[in-house]
This record gives structure tokens, C-alpha cells and sequence, in this order.
């Protein structure tokens, strides 16, 4: 069955709401992009199409209002 496809601001926010509760949870070194993902129930992929990077992710988190 295909995914609907979702607003990408919703999916960016999923994405660093994951994120920080990882981060927060085993840190950042110890949290990786597959972390987030498996969280997330997606793929890997679906990530690195909105942030190259996990440093990215974190950049967002950072400067998120």
C-alpha cells in the first residue's frame, strides 16, 4: 500500500521532535540517523531527503523557534 504523502513541514517536525527526544535520551554521539528512523517507523532515506546529515538535524534543533 503506498504512503499518503504528508505536508513537509509535518514531516519535519516529526523528524527533530524524534530526534530531540533521542538526543535526549542517549545522547547525541550515541543516537544515530538509523535510530531516528526506526523510531519513526520509516526508511533511512526519507530522513536524508530532508537533511544531509544528522549534524544537520541537529542544527535544526538548535535553531528551531
Amino acid at each position: 500500500m503506498a504512503r499518503t504523502p504528508q505536508d513537509p513541514q509535518i514531516r519535519i517536525t516529526e523528524i527533530l521532535d524524534t530526534a530531540e527526544q533521542l538526543f535526549s535520551d542517549k545522547g547525541y554521539r550515541g543516537t544515530t540517523i538509523s535510530d531516528i528512523a526506526k523510531t519513526m517507523g520509516t526508511a533511512q532515506g526519507m530522513l536524508y531527503y530532508y537533511f544531509k546529515s544528522k549534524e544537520e538535524i541537529l542544527e535544526a534543533l538548535i535553531n528551531r523557534q
